[in-house]
């Protein structure tokens, strides 16, 4: 029992193929447009909150780093005037409340200021101190100097100390230790002038009193400064520390609190690109399954439909074709052994057609009187003509031909009409030599590749076999039917047409006849009657 076989029209197919590809599309477009709204959303507040927290923890860390760099410029140059300024700008970062925006900030520096402020304030002492020692040092060389001179002792000369030189250019102990070995160096002079006291000497007394004064001096102030160096260095320390601490929870702590709020848009951006690849995967599968149906349901019954009309058309058999779903197609395929039939009929048909046209054509070409060509096959020859070969053509009419019909009638003159083409077939002994009817009693015959005394020969020789045909005719001078030629040649290499070579041949028989008839005349030469047997 045949299958049923359910048939469904191509306009239905199509909306099944259609309409679940429209559908599919609707719903990849529907999420591809929410999933890009997403993607604004995300741009929306990275641009309106995630950027400009990262460019404000941005401005907080130079403003951080500024800072630090400013109170270490105030605390280790060793130029006043760079050091205020360092000063200077430090202080407006602090008063201009650049840290304001973030209240952990505002607090840590609002911890630091009272630092800074003692910080600054001790940078300013120890640069008075400096200079103060500085010249105090240069006294007491002075002193030195003069002692010297009273006592005759030189005790070694003490270094005198730059101007505000910074806290990094002596160690916490360099006061202390320098000041105790000054002491020791300087014991001679020391027990000279407690020596000295007594004696009454007022210039000496002057110089060691200034010496003395100096000393302690010089004492007093290098213990201000070891002790103001080592308050400055802590308080510098905890300031850096400090600073250090904000610039690393801006850097870290921050960054990672901005990080967090950046993991939504990487985990919607990731959610976004996996929902495109399967909005994709789906699409493809989709549009894969809709060709595979056109494929199975429509190009492949065409191919086999073209298929079949190919073999339908070369005669072969025709391939068996399978049922197929769509109903057009179906019926379309149906057609195809009538037509085969059909086809089949038709070139037997035009087979018989063929070989009939080719009778006809033959017909056409062939006089039906004499059985050579006629006037048709003769241009049909000449239009193959090439001009530069060599090529005879010979004009032949029957003489005084009227007459002969008038005495014998039509139909014995068409009887000697077939014996002339008969005679002229015969002596044309090339298979390349072909005689045509030009018309009524005239004829035509072409020699390929003749010179003109081949021409002259058959021309001859036409008129021999003409006259050995012995035709009564009462009404000619020699009783019998002759012909008058006219012959016109093509040497090789001449561009001679064929309507100029028929041409002369026409002249050349019109002078054989007015010479008597019963003559051959090459174009350009004179005319050669019966009795004469001159070449050309």
């Amino acid at each position: 029992m045949a299958k049923k076989f359910r048939h469904i029209s191509i306009h239905s197919f199509s909306l099944f193929l259609v309409l679940p590809m429209l559908a599919l599309f609707g719903l990849v477009f529907w999420f591809v447009l929410r999933d890009l709204e997403s993607i604004r959303t995300l741009a929306y507040a990275t641009g309106r909150e995630y950027l400009p927290r990262i460019l404000s923890k941005q401005m907080l860390l130079i403003n951080i780093e500024n800072l630090r760099r400013s109170i270490s410029l105030a605390y280790h140059s060793g130029d006043p005037l760079e050091a205020r300024n360092a000063g200077i700008t430090a202080q407006a970062l602090i008063v201009e409340s650049v840290f304001g925006e973030s209240p952990e900030f505002s607090a840590m520096m609002d911890l630091l200021k009272p630092d800074f402020r003692r910080l600054l304030e001790l940078k300013s002492q120890l640069c008075d101190a400096e200079d103060r020692l500085h010249d105090r040092e240069i006294a007491l060389s002075g002193a030195l100097e003069r002692l010297a001179l009273h006592s005759g002792l030189r005790p070694e000369r003490i270094p005198v100390h730059r101007r505000c030189p910074g806290p990094d250019s002596r160690s916490p102990q360099d006061g202390a230790g320098t000041h105790e070995h000054l002491e020791n160096t300087l014991a001679p002079l020391i027990g000279f002038c407690a020596d000295a006291a007594g004696k009454g000497n007022p210039e000496l007394s002057a110089d060691c009193r200034s010496f003395q004064e100096s000393l302690r001096d010089v004492g007093q102030i290098r213990r201000f400064l070891v002790d103001a160096g080592a308050e400055s260095r802590q308080i510098w320390e905890h300031v850096d520390s400090r600073l250090r601490e904000m610039s690393d929870y801006a850097s870290t702590t921050e960054a990672a609190h901005i990080a967090r709020g950046m993991t939504h848009i990487d985990e919607e951006t990731s959610r976004i690109r996996r929902l495109f690849l399967a909005a994709g995967a789906v699409f493809l599968l989709g549009l894969a399954g809709t060709i595979l149906l056109v494929h199975r349901h429509i190009l492949r019954p065409l191919a086999m439909t073209s298929r079949a009309l190919d073999a339908i058309r070369s005669g072969q058999d025709m391939p068996r074709l399978p049922l197929v779903r769509i109903l057009e197609i179906q019926n379309m395929l149906d057609v195809l052994p009538g037509l085969t039939r059909y086809m089949e009929e038709l070139n037997a048909r035009f087979g018989r057609l063929e070989r009939e046209r080719d009778q006809y054509a033959d017909l056409s070409f062939h006089d039906a009187l004499t059985g050579i060509g006629n006037r048709r096959a003769l241009e049909k020859v000449l239009a193959s003509d090439m001009p530069g070969t060599p090529l005879a053509l010979l004009m032949l009419d029957l003489d005084l031909f009227k007459s002969y019909n008038d005495i014998f009638g039509h139909q014995q003159g068409d009887m000697a009409l077939r014996a002339v083409a008969g005679a002229m077939k015969s002596a044309m002994l090339r298979s390349s030599d072909t005689a045509f009817r030009y018309g009524g009693e005239e004829f035509t015959a072409l020699l390929l590749d003749a010179d003109p005394l081949a021409a002259m020969t058959v021309a001859r020789r036409i008129m021999d076999n003409v006259r050995g045909l012995a035709l009564p005719h009462p009404g000619a001078p020699s009783g019998i039917i002759t012909v008058s030629i006219g012959v016109a040649c093509r040497r090789a290499g001449e561009l001679l047409s064929v309507e100029a070579l028929l041409s002369l041949a026409d002249q050349a028989l019109y002078r054989s006849k007015k010479a008597g008839r019963d003559a051959v005349t090459l174009s350009g030469g004179e005319p050669e009657l019966r009795e004469e047997h001159k070449g050309c």
